[in-house]
């Protein structure tokens, strides 16, 4: 907490540093920063949580319920006590893998798959139970909605290894 109020003080003063420089000098064409000579910048920053409502006064809509995360997870922890089929291999490499026909569970595994595959397991020294810990935190945190979700990160994660 200490080091956000640092790096918010920090911040401020910084934007009011700008602030001055700017207002001594005509830059009308930035107004699109908010930097109008009216009142320091400093006053007008929210921060969503601190001085401003949160983003979407309605995540709870769109939020995974708890038992929802939990349920998947275990489903998560029950495919992990079996190798990942040669098959799912191959296919996970390729370019044209399909992951709508799965569930998340399976994803989480597959990703987790793709660590140790890519070497990083023994390369960071990364216990396993540590990065499931990890793997299910992240999917717990994905929303459902229709595009920036769980799968999309997958596929993202799939392309990029």
């Amino acid at each position: 907490m200490f080091q956000l109020l640092r790096y918010r003080l920090i911040l401020s003063n910084n934007v009011a540093i700008i602030y001055k420089r700017l207002s001594s000098q005509s830059f009308s064409y930035l107004s699109w920063l908010g930097l109008t000579a009216e009142q320091p910048p400093t006053q007008r920053i929210l921060v969503p949580g601190f001085n401003a409502p949160a983003p979407n006064p309605q995540m709870h809509l769109i939020r995974r319920s708890d038992a929802d995360s939990r349920r998947n997870i275990q489903e998560f922890k029950l495919l992990c006590k079996e190798p990942v089929s040669k098959e799912d291999l191959i296919e996970l490499r390729s370019s044209t893998f399909n992951n709508w026909s799965r569930t998340d569970a399976q994803l989480i595994r597959l990703v987790r798959e793709m660590f140790q595959e890519l070497g990083f397991i023994k390369h960071y020294n990364i216990q396993l139970h540590r990065l499931d810990l990890w793997l299910t935190d992240i999917y717990r945190r994905y929303n459902r909605v229709p595009f920036h979700n769980y799968k999309h990160a997958f596929m993202v994660t799939q392309m990029v290894s």
